[in-house]
């Protein structure tokens, strides 16, 4: 509990991180123990500065019980407050009424001079959006930087892009919407993507597109091919899960080649699983997107009068040929900082190619991303944490087994040790395993002293339980409670998913070098029998709370660890940390 307003400063701090929910948490906390009438009066600057922060960012969500404010002050004031606006949040198909003519100033409407960032998601009745929509966007084509607009119809995207936007850097397109015959559109199609490369952009994002929107953009191909480079510095081009065809796929590889300029390429698609009753001209794809645009690579179109500065690629594009990524991966190794393989199968072959490549294309990642690639195995991130040093943040899930004392016997130790942050989803099979895997696993993290986050959420057992081994649980122990330690309880089905075990008398002590560590997230609550109990061995009491406090200092997030509801309380009062992170 704060006994005095957060300062300018931290409030500031907060803003530029977008914690806007942790500046409220602040202000509630502080209304708890003094009167927001002594405080302004006390700090006028404080006040100032909290008004600016809460009307620069502004969220509203038109749901089915009507407008929720949601983040921030209330819609209904924004007139009042236009001029502090920079960024705009809109979930919904029509305007507040405020938003319109203003009859009491001169019918007026709505105007931010500075508003920079507009986002607006019409999901909601994407058939019928409210003309102020229009109107608004239009009066502030002069000042918006960044534009998102979600669950369009291209006859509506036409006209909205056709205005000047002299200032348009950043434009992303989501579930674009197709509507009407393709010879109705199809002036309007390349309208509409003259127009898109005709933007002096630096980041252009396609996401979630109907497939028949891709299929007609496929139109737009011979355009594609006569347009001048762009000034795209980052590519994300998501398609929707239907997959997508050769043509499709033709017309986002030239997007990528048309942009010599690219730091961060984010590509995510796969070919498309011809069902004839639903795409009878659906041509049938016989080299996949990965395959394609290693085939460009060789030929040497890839670098016309491109610079070799790609610093983040990211890859999801289904199964692939271990062969084509190496292509790819060696094009890029001079400058690549960040990885990302996604929806991706690894097998014992592809992963011993990428390890004997690493002096390569490897030696400059930072980021390596490898979450929800299939058959990833510990013996694999072992050789990744392992071998590259240069490594800042690792993500991996579905890990099927893990290797540590096999490593631990051949005195292999990690050498990231600047990694700061680390997030893995082991799957143990064992029991036995899983106790000897835990403390080598606790010794290897506890040298990565640098570390900022650590996640395991997504760790899960499964294992078949020893009929000899008693596992004691306590009969009606909410996550939240003190478990009843009157009323033990023997069951075969009982399943603690122990793989981070972090009690004083299990694991915790292993981790006192962590002193950096800002977010910790272990196992997801341990179950029995679906239920929100808790095992005797993993519910925390007030000493591990007060060790927390005197080891982690500058811990602000702590996720699915059982305990009752004082032991909160006592981390509340003695850290930066409230009861939501907890």
């Amino acid at each position: 509990m704060l006994h005095s307003p957060p300062s300018t400063t931290h409030l500031q701090s907060l803003s530029r991180k977008s914690c806007f929910t942790e500046i409220l948490l602040h202000i509630a906390s502080f209304l708890n123990t003094r009167s927001l009438r002594t405080s302004l009066c006390v700090s006028k600057d404080w006040y100032t500065a909290l008004r600016l922060l809460l009307w620069q960012r502004i969220y509203l969500s038109h749901g089915p019980f009507g407008y929720d404010p949601d983040i921030g002050p209330s819609f209904s004031n924004l007139r009042q407050h236009a001029s502090l606006v920079n960024s705009l949040e809109v979930y919904s198909h029509k305007f507040p009424g405020s938003c319109g003519p203003d009859p009491t100033d001169g019918d007026k409407p709505l105007f931010s001079p500075n508003l920079a960032v507009l986002k607006i998601d019409t999901q909601v009745n994407k058939d019928y959006k409210d003309p102020e929509i229009f109107s608004f966007m239009e009066r502030h084509q002069a000042t918006i930087t960044n534009l998102t607009l979600s669950s369009f119809h291209t006859v509506e995207l036409t006209p909205i892009l056709a205005h000047e936007l002299p200032l348009l850097t950043r434009l992303s397109i989501k579930n674009w919407d197709f509507h009407g015959l393709p010879s109705v559109f199809m002036d309007k199609y390349h309208t509409l993507w003259s127009r898109v490369l005709s933007l002096s952009l630096y980041e252009f994002k396609l996401f979630n597109t109907d497939h028949e929107a891709w299929k007609n953009l496929g139109m737009a191909t011979d355009l594609l091919e006569q347009a001048p480079p762009t000034k795209l510095q980052e590519l994300i081009m998501i398609t929707n899960e239907h997959g997508t065809d050769s043509a499709q796929i033709r017309l986002q590889l030239l997007f990528i080649l048309n942009s010599p300029n690219l730091v961060r390429l984010e590509w995510a698609t796969r070919c498309i699983e011809c069902d004839w009753e639903t795409y009878e001209d659906v041509e049938v794809v016989e080299e996949g997107p990965m395959a394609q645009m290693a085939r460009v690579i060789k030929s040497g179109r890839f670098y016309q009068g491109r610079q070799q500065q790609l610093e983040s690629l990211g890859l999801g594009l289904s199964e692939f040929r271990i062969q084509d990524l190496d292509i790819i991966l060696n094009s890029f190794q001079s400058s690549l900082k960040e990885l990302s393989l996604d929806a991706t199968t690894f097998d014992e072959d592809s992963w011993t190619l990428i390890k004997d490549h690493y002096p390569g294309y490897l030696s400059t990642v930072t980021v390596l991303n490898l979450e929800d690639c299939s058959l990833l195995n510990g013996s694999q991130v072992q050789d990744i944490l392992c071998s590259i040093t240069s490594l800042k943040v690792f993500k991996a899930d579905y890990i099927m087994e893990t290797d540590l004392e096999h490593d631990h016997d051949r005195g292999r130790s990690w050498v990231c040790l600047g990694l700061k942050e680390l997030s893995l989803g082991f799957i143990r099979q064992t029991r036995r395993e899983s106790d000897r895997g835990q403390y080598l696993f606790l010794e290897q993290l506890s040298r990565l002293s640098r570390l900022e986050v650590l996640n395991l959420e997504t760790s899960t057992t499964e294992y078949e339980i020893d009929e000899d081994e008693e596992v004691v649980g306590f009969e009606d122990a909410a996550v939240d409670e003190e478990p009843d330690r009157r009323n033990p309880v023997v069951d075969a089905r009982f399943q603690c998913q122990r793989i981070l075990l972090l009690t004083l008398t299990e694991g915790l002590d292993c981790l006192k070098p962590l002193r950096r560590l800002r977010e910790l997230k272990v196992p997801r609550n341990h179950r029995w029998d679906g239920s929100k109990q808790s095992c005797k061995r993993c519910v925390w009491t007030e000493a591990e709370a007060r060790w927390v406090t005197h080891n982690w200092a500058v811990l602000e997030n702590l996720t699915n660890i059982p305990m009752a509801e004082e032991v909160k309380q006592v981390l509340e009062e003695r850290m930066k940390i409230s009861s939501s992170k907890i």
